[in-house]
């Protein structure tokens, strides 16, 4: 060994090896797989994944599946949209009055995300299928979030609660409904249950 080498050099260079390692092994850590933020196993009170997710590679495949798919998909092209998820539950007591979806889709950054969920917001708010807001709110524990009721007129017990939120580029979404049954309650507490399991299991980061 050199004479002019120090002991404290040795330690320097040790100490900014063991950073690049530890750097390129951060670098190189697997995405964690979308499917964690969706609903899995015992997530939701009362309701459990009813088949597999089904995934969805490119903007025209969630555009189409969202609605319109020619205001979704330029959209979703331009907000960088990298791959989408969605679980599709059901109501475990009885799968005929009972079902739900929990979705995730991933875009470009976080600012796109937000953006992504404005628009999703606009769109399931106003839904088309005979029912109406009832109830707006935020979900316990997540800022940020929008969830809202409905409930439809000619159905007395028939009651659906849907919450979307964002983490880092993701937009998330779950939703149940009860059509038999129903009550706030019974559709407000799995919604709330699903999210913050979801979070919980994902450190409130995506991907």
């Amino acid at each position: 060994m050199p004479r002019h080498i120090t002991r404290a050099t040795l330690l320097v260079s040790a100490t900014a090896c063991v950073a690049l390692i530890v750097a390129a092994g951060a670098l190189a850590a697997p995405r964690s797989p979308l499917t964690n933020y969706v609903v899995q196993g015992h997530d939701e009170t009362g309701f459990a994944p009813s088949a597999k997710p089904l995934k969805y590679t490119t903007a025209a495949e969630w555009g189409a599946a969202l609605g319109p798919k020619a205001t979704a998909t330029p959209r979703l092209a331009k907000e960088g949209f990298v791959e989408a998820l969605a679980q599709p539950t059901a109501y475990t007591a009885n799968e005929t009055s009972g079902a739900g979806v929990s979705w995730v889709v991933e875009v470009g950054s976080a600012a796109k995300a937000s953006k992504e969920a404005a628009a999703d917001l606009t769109r399931l708010e106003v839904g088309g299928d005979g029912t109406s807001v009832a109830k707006r709110y935020s979900l316990k524990g997540i800022p940020g979030s929008h969830a809202w009721i409905d409930q439809a007129p000619v159905e007395e017990n028939f009651y659906s609660a849907n919450a979307i939120f964002t983490e880092g580029s993701c937009v998330l979404l779950v939703g149940v409904e009860r059509s038999a049954g129903g009550s706030l309650s019974n559709v407000m507490g799995p919604v709330q249950a699903a999210a913050t399991s979801i979070l919980k299991r994902t450190h409130r980061r995506c991907p």
